[in-house]
């Protein structure tokens, strides 16, 4: 055999060989084409199975107190006086953290009474002289959970007599807790108190 019809065998095994991979090559190309079609509709089918949002809501934790539960009953006029608090709630509430305030006075129940919770149905006072005072003739009492006192969602009971429009009456009628800042409780002359009788956000239920 000669050497010039042994060199064309070996081109064309060369050309065959060439050809096979570039057929491979293409093969693989149209798969990865393939491949990505298939990836793109795997996520278009996860992004339609994921957007839709849970439709419960997180249950109350074990355990949680209600602090709207502590509400104004009583406000007692006069340097002995005093502001009540009741709790009309089931269950036990820390009193640590609840601020009472008759503005600019502010006061920590845990730093100014005798018991660390008030039980369900039990009441606890705050002295007129924690409170600079409690003139029969114009005032107001907030009760807060925490110390934002700007904070409609921090106000847990209010009330306001003599006189309307009180520093914090805004803040209770965004909380829904009075009905306008100028609605207030008339006093009885013939009485040094007045009492919620169960009915703290309403002037009309205090006596």
């Amino acid at each position: 055999m000669s050497r010039s019809s042994a060199y064309s065998r070996r081109a064309g095994r060369l050309l065959a060989v060439l050809a096979a991979v570039a057929l491979v090559a293409a093969a693989c190309g149209d798969d990865s084409t393939s491949g990505s079609d298939a990836t793109t509709t795997t996520a278009d089918a996860a992004t339609s199975t994921t957007t839709t949002l849970p439709t419960t809501t997180a249950p109350i934790p074990e355990g949680a107190v209600a602090l709207e539960a502590l509400q104004l009953n009583i406000v007692e006029f006069g340097e002995a006086g005093f502001v009540e608090i009741i709790n009309t709630g089931s269950e036990s509430i820390p009193l640590a953290g609840v601020n009472i305030c008759e503005w600019p006075d502010y006061a920590d129940l845990g730093d100014v009474v005798d018991i660390e919770s008030l039980e369900p149905g039990a009441t606890v006072q705050v002295s007129a002289d924690v409170l600079g005072g409690i003139d029969a003739a114009d005032g107001e009492a907030a009760l807060y959970d925490g110390s934002d006192f700007g904070s409609p969602d921090a106000m847990l009971s209010y009330v306001q007599w003599g006189s309307g429009d009180h520093q914090r009456a805004t803040v209770a009628v965004a909380a829904g807790l009075w009905p306008s800042a100028a609605d207030f409780v008339t006093p009885d002359e013939a009485f040094n108190s007045i009492e919620s009788g169960g009915f703290a956000a309403d002037p009309e239920g205090w006596s």
